[in-house]
């Protein structure tokens, strides 16, 4: 099980426009080892932002005193009406500081990337050569990249894994969306907030007889056809300058 808390109290509550929603999360998590299985995990996920960064190690006490176990943290995919809340490369800095230093007594930790310009960010911090160091030496497993920069870092290339999730729950109106930048009611509607096309992200209508692991194939398919080839295009000319 899987629970957001995106800083301390103060600052997640801030960052979700909720008086509640820390309480909530923390609950979330008691109640969830109440109920886990004996080989079930309780991890929790913080998704960087210009709000929280300077807490991460604020955030990792409160997350290991609930006896989380795993912590994931991840940037920010930014979309229209939340540009203010993505992290500067310097605040970005400072949360890898801490997230390092957070690392030496507990190793249950991961940073997850999943877009070129926040690796662009990571190579501004490390230096090109370092970095190009730190990825010769990194492990390849079916969807990610791992680098390990004291702490094991996961980059999915957006060539082979359409957005945070490879598969994501229906929604509300019986389709099947594969790409977690958008919303239910645009992906209802089949435009996001600026009016552009995004029906190519609706795969089809579902029911009790649907086949999830077909639809993923042609959720797949969809993704390569539409965005895939051009991702791995780019994904080559970062990489090549480096190795």
């Amino acid at each position: 099980m899987d629970v957001s808390v995106d800083g301390p109290k103060q600052i997640h509550n801030l960052q979700r426009n909720s008086k509640r929603s820390w309480d909530v999360a923390i609950e979330g998590i008691k109640q969830a080892r109440r109920v886990l299985t004996h080989d079930g995990k309780v991890t929790s996920l913080m998704t960087l932002t210009s709000l929280n960064c300077g807490y991460v190690s604020e955030t990792a006490e409160e997350l290991f005193n609930q006896d989380v176990d795993e912590w994931h943290l991840t940037t920010l995919s930014v979309r229209n009406g939340i540009e203010k809340l993505k992290a500067s490369l310097k605040q970005v800095e400072t949360a890898l500081c801490q997230i390092t230093k957070i690392s030496k007594t507990h190793k249950n930790i991961f940073l997850r990337i999943y877009n070129l310009e926040d690796m662009r960010s990571l190579i501004s911090i490390f230096g090109k050569k370092a970095f190009s160091t730190l990825l010769k030496n990194a492990k390849v497993t079916q969807n990610a990249l791992v680098l390990d920069i004291g702490f094991p870092l996961f980059f999915y290339p957006a060539s082979i894994a359409p957005g945070e999730t490879l598969v994501i729950d229906a929604d509300g109106w019986w389709r099947l969306p594969y790409c977690i930048k958008y919303a239910l009611k645009e992906l209802e509607l089949g435009c996001d907030l600026n009016g552009q096309s995004i029906s190519v992200y609706n795969v089809t209508k579902i029911s009790e007889q649907t086949r999830v692991d077909e639809m993923f194939k042609q959720v797949v398919s969809n993704w390569r056809k539409y965005c895939g080839e051009k991702q791995l295009f780019q994904e080559q000319e970062l990489f090549q300058n480096l190795i």
